[in-house]
């Protein structure tokens, strides 16, 4: 009769870490995705400040419009912005200058005719993130229906006072807050 030899398998020294440290790691890759998923990426939209009527082709603001940029910078320059991007126009960019200055953060030039673009890089650049856009009366309706699907109004050419939030979560309904500007004190005239 043979003697049944003991199963002499031997365990490496690292197979009972090599568990906790997978077991780690998926957690960790799990938490992430997690943190990824309930991210809400936030986009203000606003319309560019008044501009100088009657003045060629790429007008600059008016003293009203460059009171109305300064106080934009004012309600959102502690927010934490992680991107501004604005028009090839003139006013659309001097409408964020000041929150610009305010925050360090440049300004990106996008192609008011192609909104597509701007929405593909605010969901593949800046998903989670505060992004602030200037836009125009007819692309402001258009930019908030695909990026939340939502219908608004055309806005009126006489209104430069609103302010469109999105709240795009990951997961769950997109939400449109709509307010106005804090009242702007008007700029005096003939002084230095």
């Amino acid at each position: 009769m043979r003697k049944q030899q003991p199963n002499l398998r031997r365990r490496t020294f690292f197979t009972p870490l090599l568990m906790p440290i997978l077991g780690s790691i998926a957690a960790l890759a799990f938490v992430a995705w997690v943190y990824s998923s309930i991210s809400t990426t936030t986009v203000v939209l606003v319309r560019h400040a008044e501009k100088v009527i009657q003045a060629g082709d790429d007008p600059g603001l008016t003293p009203e419009g460059v009171l109305r940029a300064k106080a934009l910078a004012t309600m959102f320059s502690t927010a934490g912005v992680d991107a501004l991007f604005a028009s090839q126009f003139r006013r659309t960019k001097e409408t964020l200058s000041p929150l610009s200055a305010a925050t360090g953060k440049d300004i990106e030039q996008v192609d008011a005719r192609d909104p597509v673009l701007l929405v593909d890089k605010i969901f593949s650049l800046h998903r989670g993130q505060l992004v602030i856009v200037a836009g125009h009366s007819n692309t402001i309706p258009e930019l908030i229906q695909l990026l939340a699907n939502i219908e608004t109004p055309a806005i009126d050419e006489s209104d430069y006072g609103s302010i469109y939030i999105l709240t795009l979560p990951r997961f769950g309904e997109a939400r449109l807050l709509q307010i106005g500007y804090p009242e702007l004190a008007s700029p005096r005239v003939g002084l230095p």
